[in-house]
């Protein structure tokens, strides 16, 4: 089943004798059909060695202005990169620079910031695509993702994720600003009840301000953002989950 959209992008990206725009729509029809499909690990095992990757990557660099290609094709490729030991081949493909440019090309577009946020999650979790994932700008996006899509519970939960994971590199220190801060309160605050986007908030500050020579700055910058008030209403809100209350 998810062959068949495969062979649609395929065309599309080398028929040029097609007009764009209608390469752009078939584009954009098998780019949701894959996602709805949901692929499995087999799937995407499948799709690796059919180049799927590659040709997701190469779509979206194709049709940059494209919002409903843009927040499909990265939560496919977020889907397929969660299977094992694929994000290293989703990332060869091109999906670091895809996930990136997308959140650079469509900033307040909730469902690109969905979708590029979960597929940088899911690229963050490997140490060995971390400085790639930074010199991509990738905590900058990051953070402003957190600003720009404060309304979505998975944005705020998949950011700060993916942030706390970047920030295990030493040299992600140098690209945190200290307005971080706000935009993480923001999320805190517009998803009180939420236990897992409380969790994942609470994690990544805990990472933030516990950073060796920039601590003392970074601890301020967080108590002047009123981290300490959504610190204790996390736990207040989210009194039965133990995950949160370990913080």
């Amino acid at each position: 089943a998810f062959l068949s959209p495969l062979a649609t992008i395929q065309s599309a990206a080398h028929d040029l004798r097609t007009p764009r725009a209608l390469r752009l729509t078939l584009t954009k029809a098998a780019v949701k059909r894959l996602r709805e499909l949901r692929l499995g690990p087999a799937e995407a095992s499948e799709t690796l060695s059919a180049g799927g990757a590659g040709l997701l990557c190469g779509c979206l660099r194709s049709f940059p202005e494209s919002e409903d290609l843009a927040a499909d094709g990265c939560q496919v490729l977020a889907d397929i990169g969660a299977h094992s030991t694929a994000a290293l081949a989703v990332a060869e493909a091109g999906a670091v620079l895809a996930a990136c440019g997308a959140l650079e090309a469509h900033p307040q577009k909730v469902a690109v910031l969905e979708g590029a946020s979960s597929l940088l999650r899911v690229l963050a979790l490997h140490a060995s695509l971390r400085p790639q994932l930074l010199a991509t700008g990738a905590i900058e996006e990051l953070f402003a993702a957190l600003s720009n899509g404060n309304r979505s519970a998975l944005v705020q939960e998949a950011s700060c994720s993916a942030l706390r994971h970047l920030l295990q590199d030493p040299l992600a220190k140098h690209s945190v600003q200290t307005s971080g801060f706000d935009a993480i309160c923001g999320g805190m605050a517009m998803h009180e009840p939420m236990a897992e986007v409380q969790q994942s908030a609470l994690a990544l500050l805990e990472r933030l301000t516990a950073r060796g020579d920039d601590c003392n700055a970074l601890c301020a910058a967080a108590l002047a953002a009123g981290v300490a008030e959504r610190c204790c209403a996390a736990m207040a809100a989210c009194a039965s989950n133990a995950a949160v209350q370990g913080f």
